[in-house]
């Protein structure tokens, strides 16, 4: 389970210009001092939840940062992980990018949603009044970056599925 999660994780390390150290802890570990603190969860159902970048910073020394759940066997796992791991090196959802060329159909993509509308407008939506020009870096929209969400044909005006 560990090593599935590492593998994921590593996936990024060509990427970015940080070593990974990984510690395994037993449950009731109290050595919680990472800067990415991951709980595995049954819960989730495959899920995840990550803190956005140094804003790990605030959370406290005994919580999590990161929330994976724990269906290994799913292709969708290592997505997820990476995702989420995404999340937690700072790195927004693409589908959110101010160039993203999405087409909502906002009384359908709240319908379909699961979410309330506020929490679809956050996780979907664009969130470029969030940061100023100057706090962020940008690269050109990635209709294929493992941080998109894919979207069913319904949510979108011009019909056209999301992948």
């Amino acid at each position: 389970m560990f090593q599935t999660v590492v593998a994921a994780i590593n996936q990024w390390a060509p990427h970015v210009n940080l070593k990974f150290e990984f510690i395994e802890l037993d449950d009731n570990d109290e050595l919680y001092d990472g800067d990415i603190r991951i709980l595995l969860s049954h819960f989730k159902d495959g899920a995840g939840s990550s803190v956005i970048g140094t804003d790990a910073r605030d959370i406290l020394p005994h919580l999590p940062t990161m929330i994976l759940g724990t269906d290994y066997q799913s292709s969708f796992f290592t997505v997820a992980a990476m995702h989420e791991f995404g999340h937690a090196l700072g790195v927004e959802h693409e589908h959110q990018h101010p160039d993203a060329p999405l087409d909502w159909n906002l009384s359908a993509l709240y319908r379909d949603s699961e979410a309330r509308d506020n929490e679809a407008s956050g996780n979907y939506l664009s969130s470029s009044a969030r940061w100023a020009p100057t706090q962020i870096r940008q690269t050109p929209y990635d209709p294929k970056s493992i941080m998109h969400y894919a979207f069913p044909a319904s949510v979108m005006r011009d019909k056209i599925e999301v992948p």
